[in-house]
């Protein structure tokens, strides 16, 4: 267990270390930079996986779809993935 007495330490050398960073303008500038650049990323990163899952679904649902006996080019139009992907997954 941490006690009260560390866990004040602790913030108070966090806080002044941050005061510290805020009075100095070009320490301010590359933390803002890095806080960016680590938002981008994780935007990023956010829209490639929810392209990546979307694009598993619709695999998921073609196969579901070519289990049932449908057409390739039905298949294709439903789901969004192109023939030769549909094609991919019969193998």
């Amino acid at each position: 267990m941490v006690s009260g007495t560390v866990q004040g330490e602790f913030v108070a050398a966090l806080d002044a270390e941050v005061q510290r960073i805020k009075a100095d303008e070009q320490q301010r500038k590359k933390y803002m930079t890095l806080a960016m650049y680590i938002e981008d990323e994780r935007e990023e990163s956010y829209a490639e996986g929810k392209a990546e899952g979307e694009e598993k679904r619709s695999r998921d649902i073609a196969q579901r779809m070519l289990d049932g006996g449908l057409p390739l080019e039905q298949i294709a139009t439903f789901t969004g993935l192109s023939v030769e992907q549909v094609q991919k997954l019969q193998r």
